[in-house]
């Protein structure tokens, strides 16, 4: 169930129900402004995250420590050699914060897409290939990069003021 979670691909349907109902509630120039925004957060939160952090701390990820190697199960394999912090939870937590910022109105996609956002950040803890650090600064990094884009974007368009 976990490979799923952490999975690209699983969650290309509620990717698609997002952009239909930010197209329904901000229209088209909302719609527009809304795929730069997360291209943009996307770009920031998940290069970031490598070249600002893995490649800076190169911190080993649990899988790839010997003395740890032989107590995890690593159903999907390790992935890359450093991984503080961890791109899927910047990613999912920068697409949470977008929304958080843009919608403030307690639109119920909020609490879908932090719920999400902590699901696909706790598989990446239990298949292994993070380290608790690496998943609660990742979320944070990307969580900061989604408020404060959301926060700036909001102001672009008339559809995402928070009106409706």
């Amino acid at each position: 169930m976990w490979l799923y979670v952490t999975g690209k691909w699983s969650w290309m349907p509620l990717y698609g129900l997002l952009l239909f109902w930010v197209w329904k509630v901000a229209g088209r120039e909302g719609f527009t402004a809304f795929v730069v925004l997360v291209g943009i957060g996307l770009l920031l939160s998940d290069v970031g995250s490598v070249w600002l952090f893995k490649n800076t701390f190169k911190r080993l990820r649990p899988c790839h420590v010997e003395a740890l190697a032989g107590q995890l199960r690593l159903p999907g394999g390790c992935g890359g050699q450093y991984g503080f912090v961890s791109s899927h939870a910047a990613n999912s937590f920068m697409l949470a914060g977008l929304l958080m910022a843009l919608f403030y109105r307690g639109h119920k996609w909020i609490v879908l897409m932090v719920l999400w956002a902590g699901l696909v950040s706790f598989s990446r803890l239990y298949l292994g290939v993070h380290y608790p650090t690496d998943v609660l600064f990742g979320a944070v990094y990307g969580g900061v990069i989604g408020v404060f884009l959301g926060w700036r974007g909001r102001h672009l368009v008339t559809g995402f003021t928070g009106k409706r």
